[in-house]
């Protein structure tokens, strides 16, 4: 996809101005730099409802006082505090304190491991939450072809072919900020949420508090290299962790879980707008990625944009190492779950501080135009109908659209109907239960090509009403899991937006296609078929080394109430129990359960070796970890299910 978004919480306030402009340089009227070489990057911007009511218009650049005081939630115009404060934890000092009073005569060694455990455990208030929009490298490509562009006229002391490409700077990154504000005002919209109330209980397993909407403040902040001076345009939308409540005005907290929730659906749409932006500014054209993920730039090679991907190259080779290094520990190679910690790792491992100092664009130009061996100049000619202020040269792609056309239709509706099935075997191949946000996220990377000649605006229109219409239920593919209220709620705690209960986080209704469910139908159906191989009652009994009527009274009685009984394998009796049921039933499979720490997988040995016999190895039973969408108590997870086979 053109975008990626993520989302991280952030502490600090200084990060973003690490490399914005020092001496004051001039701006235009957008805010934007007026002299692109050595400026810095471009200011920060406020957003948001929220930022709105204490005073910042939509755009208005920021500036590091008022930005301080908001972020410690404070009114940057009378120092009043904004809502309650931030929690406070527990700080070095106090945690040490308390390890060395449990250690009074602790070692030197020994402190300094005090010291280090102290240091792990302290906590401290995230300022923020930065949700980060991440732009394709093909986009960060072009707008790289048009710096070397802008660099090369200056040099040449050519101004008028300077002041072109400047502006077309400045319009590209114009085009960037409207993508980023498409995905804000979906933001606020689904997640401009704050709890009212008491959450702290919950009355027939609902809280009793409610959802409100509220203003977000938001600070955004446009930046155009990586951690290792690669082109990489991305904003950081730092989200002030204090909102305004819409209903009474008072100042509360985000709930940053609803934020999380849409995710998925800011990537869709800030993607879906940059790309038509871009074709309508700039006539660009796009293809599919050969992954499936969204589109990249027509005419913007894999060779150029592997050139700008330090970053990707050197995780990976950091995860071969964690890799290498993992296997000659433990003798095998690392499985799926291990080598997701792994690539975790390597990420972290990996990555660079960021420098402080302005940004030198016409150094960072010259040398990404070293790396392609100086053709990044030609980029933005051969892709786009940016070309130069000479405009009677003739353009590389016939079929490339002026600046400023009239946009395109919608496709037609078999093509609308082919991306929704496409959508729905995505997000069904992804989760077996998904929300609107998930589909949307999907959605957004089938649509055809040819809707990114439509208007920005109508193409987000297109793509949430086929959500929409995926969801009706009309064609009978998509079947909503949310059991109907009873009694019906009135209007009155209705939320316009989705229609669902107040007293409920918007949009986290769950959905299932027909397929998926009746797969799981299927699969529950073969799971209770009888007639499956089982030893008998005496015999599983015997070789667990408990009575039979011993153990069939404990399936009776709770499992707390037994931990203390052993038997003569040294199971726990409630593990012999389970055990024994699962031995001695008939039916395809069994489900046993527990949290962690029960001893689940020392019960699945015995219960192996139980249906091997004395001094026999089990001859294939299965034994793997199942994840339920329901599991049968709040903490048995992960479950698992052994399917023996007969012994010989």
């Amino acid at each position: 996809m053109a975008v990626v978004v993520t989302v991280a919480k952030g502490y600090d306030l200084g990060y973003v101005w690490k490399n914005q402009a020092q001496g004051g340089a001039e701006r235009a009227t957008g805010g934007y730099y007026i002299n692109a070489a050595q400026a810095g990057e471009p200011p920060g911007r406020w957003w948001g409802p929220g930022a709105k009511a204490l005073g910042f218009a939509p755009c208005q650049v920021v500036e590091r006082k008022p930005y301080e005081a908001v972020y410690k939630q404070l009114d940057p115009r009378t120092g009043e505090s904004l809502g309650r404060p931030r929690g406070t934890y527990a700080k070095f000092a106090d945690h040490l304190a308390r390890l060395r009073a449990a250690e009074p005569h602790a070692t030197a060694e020994r402190l300094v491991e005090l010291e280090r455990e102290a240091a792990q455990a302290t906590r401290q208030p995230a300022a923020y939450t930065d949700v980060t929009v991440s732009f394709s490298k093909s986009i960060s490509v072009l707008h790289a072809s048009i710096r070397e562009n802008t660099r090369r006229a200056r040099l040449a002391g050519d101004q008028r072919a300077a002041a072109y490409w400047a502006g077309q700077e400045e319009k590209f990154q114009a085009v960037l900020h409207r993508a980023n504000r498409a995905a804000l005002e979906y933001m606020q919209k689904w997640a401009g949420v704050t709890r009212t109330g008491c959450h702290g209980t919950r009355v027939d397993g609902q809280e009793p508090g409610r959802f409100e909407a509220a203003g977000l403040i938001v600070t955004s902040w446009l930046q155009g290299t990586s951690r290792d001076g690669d082109p990489q345009d991305h904003i950081h939308n730092q989200i002030a962790r204090i909102t305004r409540t819409f209903s009474d005005g008072k100042w509360r907290a985000h709930d940053t879980a609803s934020l999380r929730a849409v995710i998925g659906a800011l990537q869709a749409v800030a993607a879906t707008a940059v790309e038509c932006e871009l074709t309508r500014e700039f006539g660009v054209d796009w293809v599919p990625r050969a992954d499936g993920c969204g589109n990249e730039i027509k005419g913007v090679t894999q060779a150029q944009m592997d050139a700008y991907s330090t970053r990707t190259v050197q995780v990976h080779e950091k995860e071969r190492e964690l890799a290498q290094a993992w296997e000659r520990r433990n003798g095998r190679a690392p499985n799926s779950r291990q080598l997701f910690y792994i690539a975790r790792d390597a990420t972290l491992q990996s990555r660079k501080g960021k420098d402080a100092g302005e940004i030198d664009w016409d150094a960072f130009a010259q040398r990404w135009d070293v790396t392609l061996g100086g053709e990044l100049a030609n980029i933005a000619p051969a892709v786009s109908n940016t070309r130069g202020p000479d405009t009677s040269a003739p353009p590389a792609d016939n079929s490339r659209e002026p600046s400023g056309a009239e946009p395109g239709g919608p496709p037609s509706r078999q093509a609308q109907a082919r991306a929704v099935q496409k959508a729905l075997t995505l997000v069904a191949r992804k989760h077996s239960t998904w929300t609107w946000h998930d589909l949307v996220k999907q959605l957004a990377l089938v649509m055809p090509a040819d809707t990114r000649h439509m208007s920005p605006q109508a193409a987000q229109e297109l793509l949430l009403g086929l959500a929409e219409e995926a969801l009706s239920g009309r064609t009978g593919d998509v079947v909503s899991l949310e059991a109907p209220e009873w009694p019906p709620l009135p209007g009155a705690l209705r939320r316009e937006l989705d229609g669902r209960s107040v007293y409920t986080r918007p949009g986290t209704t769950r959905y299932a296609t027909a397929a998926q469910l009746s797969t799981e139908e299927r699969l529950v159906a073969h799971a209770q078929a009888q007639g499956a191989p089982r030893l008998p009652r005496e015999l599983a009994a015997r070789r667990l080394g408990a009575d039979p009527a011993l153990l069939d009274a404990q399936m009776r009685e709770r499992a707390q109430d037994a931990r203390k009984q052993v038997t003569q394998r040294g199971l726990r009796l409630d593990q012999a129990a389970a055990t024994w049921h699962v031995l001695t039933s008939n039916r395809t499979a069994e489900v046993i359960t527990g949290p962690a720490g029960t001893g689940k997988t020392r019960v699945l040995a015995a219960a192996a070796r139980a249906w091997a016999g004395p001094g026999r190895t089990a001859p294939g039973g299965c034994l793997a970890p199942q994840r339920h969408r329901t599991p049968p108590t709040s903490c048995a997870r992960p479950a698992w299910r052994w399917r023996p086979t007969p012994p010989s």
